[in-house]
């Protein structure tokens, strides 16, 4: 038994040319220039981001850089006389010397400073646990902060100025602002023996920037990183004090000297750029929903699927109604043909419409007109 063969036809091979011709090559050059746009914009959110965090760099930077400085001229300036007062002031056995040596103190150290509003305390700590402070006192004890691994670590390295974390408020009156603190232990003659720390505290402007809602948007969420991957600052305060290496999204940061990738936070594809400060090894790190730069790639998405599905549906239909006018006649005049060739030769066409189908037809009626006739005679 002889297999049929299933013939396509011409509404469905019309339809299949005008899908692999029309409707895909319109597809690949939609997600083709998707894409391209896509990137452009990560490329310009990073880049606004990349800017934020060097402008953030640069004044940490210059903030630190100043307060060792002054914290040095305090301790050395002219001969470490600051130190030695201090230590008068520690050894007075009376008010009134120690009132005095205060007053005369603290004009020697507002001399020094150049910027006293940004300074929130200057601490001197001395051997037998006690410590005289100018502006603030602490907020702790002093056992808590000669735990802090500035503390020891300035104590290892002595007359080098180290730099600490930066923390919100460890002094008093501090209000949550965020300090530097900066340590150093003087190796001094036997007249300055009760001084064994001096620590300064500054604020830093670093957050006193203020930005549009908008830009904010667009710079997300900013985390600061110490060398030693301590999270020292997050508007999540949660991660506060957390090693970086301990939150998943942020574990390949650490190892990431500026660049950017994208992982999933909080549920939200998030695009995490890391920018590292040179000299403290500290990582500027943002987040940045990716949502708010490409949501508007998103809604021209669905958009143009639906205009592509709404034209494609209307020229179906157009087609379909098209052919369909088409179709009917040559069908007709198939069915003729075969009636013909059972010698029926008194099938007429109905003539329809003003095309070429319709002069077919009448050129078929008039050929089996004439062929009977023939047959007749």
């Amino acid at each position: 038994m002889r297999q049929r063969k299933m013939k396509k036809g011409i509404t469905v091979t019309f339809l299949l040319w005008f899908f692999f011709m029309v409707v895909i090559p319109v597809i690949i050059i939609n997600i083709l220039t998707t894409t391209f746009y896509k990137s452009m914009l990560v490329r310009n959110a990073s880049d606004l981001v990349f800017q934020e965090q060097q402008s953030v760099a640069t004044i940490l930077d210059s903030e630190l850089k100043n307060y060792a400085r002054m914290l040095a001229a305090i301790v050395y300036n002219s001969d470490s006389l600051v130190l030695d007062q201090v230590t008068a002031i520690h050894r007075a056995s009376d008010s009134t010397s120690r009132y005095n040596l205060t007053s005369d103190m603290d004009q020697r150290i507002q001399l020094i400073m150049t910027t006293s509003d940004k300074i929130g305390a200057v601490l001197f700590f001395f051997k037998d646990d006690g410590y005289y402070y100018y502006i603030q006192e602490l907020m702790e004890g002093t056992k808590e902060v000669k735990q802090l691994p500035l503390y020891k670590t300035a104590l290892d390295d002595p007359d080098k100025v180290a730099t600490g974390n930066l923390v919100p408020g460890i002094i008093m009156d501090a209000a949550g602002r965020y300090t530097l603190m900066f340590a150093v232990h003087p190796s001094v003659g036997e007249i300055r023996s009760d001084i064994e720390m001096v620590l300064l505290i500054a604020y830093t402007t670093v957050f006193e920037k203020k930005q549009s809602i908008e830009i904010n948007k667009k710079l997300g969420t900013m985390l600061i990183i110490n060398q030693d991957g301590l999270i020292m600052y997050s508007e999540d305060k949660e991660l506060e004090g957390k090693n970086a290496g301990e939150v998943s999204y942020l574990s390949h940061a650490l190892n990431q000297f500026k660049g950017y990738y994208t992982d999933e936070v909080n549920q939200q594809e998030t695009m995490i750029s890391t920018f590292t400060m040179n000299d403290t090894g500290w990582k500027i790190i943002n987040l940045v929903d990716q949502s708010t730069f490409l949501d508007k790639v998103d809604r021209i998405i669905v958009l143009n699927v639906l205009i592509m599905m709404v034209a494609i549906f209307f020229f179906i239909l157009f087609t379909a109604l098209f052919f369909r006018g088409l179709i009917q006649p040559i069908n007709q005049l198939i069915s003729a043909m075969k009636e013909v060739e059972k010698q029926n030769f008194n099938i007429q066409l109905e003539l329809h419409g003003n095309h070429e189908i319709k002069k077919l037809s009448k050129s078929f009626n008039k050929m089996v007109y004439q062929i009977g006739q023939l047959i007749i005679d």
